[in-house]
């Protein structure tokens, strides 16, 4: 498995992985329009050239927003979101950002478990955040020299 950056021709794989791992994908458009934004930058996992999951973040002043992370279901449990992860604590340290943040569904159990291995720690609630009418909790991850 190597990481590399993902680019506007992997957006059909993107949108493919995003809705196998979620019941409000956020689809091709938005993707597009997140990979758009002044500064982001994406980051996959690929194995024998497949991409298996990526990771879309947002620097804002001196934090590193997680945008959205998605790993295909086949390939869960095999530290594959672990290593998105550090690719972006890693670069967000790198340019100097004091903490990484992100928004996740109150009832993803397997995110909340990996996002807190990471040494991230609940910081509030969104209520009704999602189209479903679900919570999200919001999480920070202070980073080095923070």
């Amino acid at each position: 498995m190597k990481l590399r950056p993902v680019f506007r021709e992997d957006l059909p794989r993107l949108a493919e992985i995003e809705a196998a791992c979620s019941t409000t994908p956020w689809g091709f458009g938005m993707l597009e329009e997140a990979l758009r934004l002044c500064g982001a930058w994406g980051v996959g996992v690929e194995e024998g050239g497949k991409l298996l999951g990526f990771g879309l973040f947002y620097p804002v002043l001196e934090e590193l927003q997680v945008l959205t992370l998605c790993v295909c279901p086949a390939h869960r449990r095999r530290g594959v979101g672990q290593r998105l992860m550090e690719e972006a604590k890693r670069r967000a340290e790198e340019e100097g950002a004091k903490k990484l943040s992100l928004e996740v569904r109150a009832s993803n159990v397997a995110a909340l478990s990996l996002y807190m291995r990471l040494g991230f720690f609940k910081v509030g609630t969104r209520m009704a955040y999602y189209r479903d009418g679900e919570d999200a909790l919001l999480m920070d991850c202070l980073l080095e020299g923070a």
